[in-house]
């Protein structure tokens, strides 16, 4: 089973991607994040562009990484280049 911790700041998107998720058993979805500090909180606790445009998902992403060797999938629609080679570089996965 894959856990899945849903970091997305839109409750449309929240509601429509952990229905989506939950259509597949391999995953488990392990709790659902609003904001950098709500993810980063959530990954102490399971042993994983946010707010105002300040692309605090990438900030999120990087400071995730240090505590958890989970993966991590950023979906965006930005479309700028270095934005997404930045999503690359703190261990998004490709």
């Amino acid at each position: 089973m894959i856990k899945v911790l849903l970091v997305e700041d839109s409750e449309m998107w929240q509601r429509n991607l952990s229905e989506d998720i939950g259509l597949d058993e391999s995953f488990d979805l392990a709790g659902i994040a609003s904001t950098k500090e709500e993810a980063i909180d959530a990954v102490k606790k399971m042993d994983i562009n946010l707010t105002d445009n300040n692309l605090d998902g990438i900030d999120a992403a990087e400071e995730i990484k240090d505590i958890s060797d989970c993966k991590i999938i950023m979906l965006t629609s930005l479309d700028e280049k270095e934005i997404i080679e930045e999503s690359f570089a703190v261990g998004a996965k490709e």
